[in-house]
């Protein structure tokens, strides 16, 4: 067994046909897999289902979707971030993943081809990744389960990715596509718009339902995504310097009371001591 397997994470680089064994490796034995496809054709299948891939296209997959690759051309460019997802249920780190993440997880595939300038950011990110880590992480993270930079790529992934409708191959799509439009509809609303029922309406669906649909597919109440969402961004303000009242008028708290409890609800700590202890975001 490849002992980088055993991480919680790899992030890969793939240059030609000759690296196809190494692709599926990563596809076979680590559960979830990130692929951006710099140049060239790849081919996948299971069970007699084929997609393409081609230049610019982000696919993102769990394990049991697709198992098998086929690089077409040797001039084959891509890039993996594969997710241990055994590190992640054995050691119940769910909790602390990135709601976002256990969507995706659990939508088991989808493909984007993306505009140019999404392309650009997120090789960028691929690119600092295997300059950091490349064959060399070995480092345990605790009670975490991804390390700093991966979540800002998640975070960029996040924003590029919901400004698509992605193609959706799966039995229960129609959950999946709920819970997808109503993320969407949180990373631009979330600011002014705390409560679930502002989300149920637009989406034609009880605020029940609609919590308990999320709550399905992201291990998460809908209420707590939204939060997750604001938390994240008070964190980034919190590292900027940013007044923490005007932090709590730009989220759309009523009061920095309500921003404060909400905020160490999340964190354990409360904004003034999150700054003075000079916390980096997680």
């Amino acid at each position: 067994m490849n002992s980088e397997l055993h991480r919680p994470f790899t992030v890969e680089y793939i240059g030609n046909n000759k690296q196809k064994g190494k692709l599926d490796l990563l596809l076979k034995e680590n559960g979830f897999n990130i692929l951006l496809v710099n140049t060239g054709y790849l081919g996948m299948a299971r069970k007699g289902t084929e997609i393409e891939l081609a230049s610019r296209d982000l696919c993102l997959l769990t394990k049991s979707y697709y198992n098998k690759a086929h690089i077409i051309n040797d001039s084959s460019e891509l890039w993996v971030l594969s997710l241990n997802l055994n590190y992640l249920y054995q050691r119940n780190l769910v909790k602390n993943a990135p709601s976002f993440l256990i969507f995706l997880i659990s939508l088991g595939y989808s493909k984007i081809t993306l505009r140019s300038t999404d392309f650009i950011i997120l090789l960028q990110w691929f690119k600092l990744l295997i300059l950091k880590y490349g064959k060399h992480y070995r480092n345990p993270l605790g009670k975490r389960f991804l390390d700093r930079k991966v979540l800002f790529l998640l975070r960029e992934l996040r924003e590029i990715y919901f400004s698509y409708v992605p193609e959706m191959k799966t039995e229960y799509q129609y959950k999946y596509f709920l819970v997808f439009r109503f993320l969407q509809l949180v990373e631009t609303h979330f600011k002014s718009e705390h409560m679930v029922k502002f989300y149920a309406n637009a989406l034609h669906v009880s605020a029940d339902h609609l919590s308990k649909v999320v709550k399905e597919v992201t291990h998460k109440p809908a209420k707590e995504c939204i939060e997750e969402k604001l938390i994240t961004v008070a964190m980034e303000l919190l590292g900027k310097k940013e007044p923490i009242n005007s932090i709590s008028n730009i989220l759309g708290f009523k009061t920095s009371s309500h921003f404060a409890y909400v905020f160490k609800k999340h964190t354990s700590f409360s904004p003034s001591d999150f700054r003075r202890q000079g916390f980096v975001i997680p």
